[in-house]
């Protein structure tokens, strides 16, 4: 074997090499984009929506039962997602904390307790082939046709675009692109 076709098989294995173990990381998913569907586990995602809250805002109003006012430098921010169990076997939805947004600064927010119809069900078990909201529920009938991740950020967020909403779900973590 010649020496040029040696060293050509080295580098192609080395590259191989390289994108398989970068390339076939299941523990963390890549960037995806606010309305693009992806899958952790068992569970199909989609990031359908988000939107600043207004709580003098009639149609808001309903997102934000039982929330205080915000203070003069935060707003309401909500997240609607539409999640769906592929597998055979019921799932566990992530808590609470395991949704995370976070701005330019590296300032991390995690949603909100929410008395809310539209919130969504953490940490409950999601049935095989059931989905989040389900279907002909208030938060499936609204607006967005999501389920609510409900949080409260500093006014300033705005200026430290873009955010990233962080979700670890069933070992497998994937990183959302907002599009506030």
């Amino acid at each position: 074997m010649s020496r040029w076709l040696r060293i050509s098989l080295a580098a192609v294995l080395a590259v191989g090499l390289v994108a398989l173990a970068t390339g076939c990381n299941k523990d963390s998913l890549g960037d995806v984009d606010e309305g693009q569907s992806f899958s952790m586990g068992e569970l199909r995602w989609n990031v359908l929506f988000d939107r600043e809250l207004n709580p003098a805002q009639v149609e808001d109003k309903g997102y934000l039962t039982g929330q205080p006012a915000p203070a003069a430098d935060q707003e309401y921010f909500a997240v609607f997602v539409l999640v769906k169990n592929q597998g055979g076997d019921p799932v566990d939805l992530p808590a609470r904390t395991d949704f995370t947004i976070s701005d330019t600064t590296g300032a991390k927010y995690q949603p909100l307790e929410s008395s809310s119809d539209f919130n969504f069900p953490y940490g409950s078990s999601l049935a095989s082939d059931d989905q989040i909201p389900t279907p002909d529920s208030v938060a499936a009938s609204g607006p967005t046709q999501g389920s609510m991740l409900l949080f409260l950020l500093n006014t300033s967020v705005s200026e430290n675009r873009p955010l990233d909403l962080e979700i670890d779900s069933q070992g497998e973590k994937a990183t959302v692109a907002l599009d506030l």
